[in-house]
C-alpha cells in the first residue's frame, strides 16, 4: 500500500506543482514564482533542523548529517527554483523581441 501511495505521489503530486510553478510565473509580479520553492524550502528544513535537534544524541554530533540532509531533502527546491530561473529568462527575452519589433516600426 505505500508503494502505490508513493507512486500516486510521484505521478500525480509532482506534475501538478511543476505547472503550478509555472502558472504563478506567468503572472505579472515575478515574486509569485518564488513562492513554492521558497515555502518548500522552508518547511524542509525547518523539519529536518526540528527533527535532529529532538533527537537523543548530542546536536553538535549530529550537525554534518543535518547539513548533508537539508542539502539533500531541498533538491526539489532548487529544482522549482530552476524553472523559475529557465522560465523567466525565456519569458524575459521574448518581452525583448516585442520591443525590438515595436521600435523596428
Amino acid at each position: 500500500m505505500a508503494n502505490i501511495t508513493f507512486l500516486l505521489f510521484l505521478v500525480v503530486v509532482i506534475p501538478l506543482l511543476i505547472v503550478l510553478e509555472i502558472y504563478l510565473f506567468k503572472k505579472e509580479n515575478k515574486y509569485l514564482g518564488l513562492i513554492l520553492p521558497a515555502l518548500l524550502f522552508i518547511i524542509i528544513t525547518l523539519y529536518i533542523v526540528m527533527t535532529y535537534f529532538t533527537s537523543l544524541s548530542d546536536p553538535m554530533e549530529m550537525l554534518l548529517p543535518m547539513i548533508i540532509a537539508v542539502l539533500l531533502y531541498n533538491i526539489p527546491s532548487f529544482i522549482l527554483f530552476m524553472i523559475y530561473v529557465i522560465v523567466r529568462e525565456k519569458g524575459n527575452r521574448i518581452k525583448d523581441m516585442e520591443k525590438m519589433k515595436i521600435k523596428d516600426l
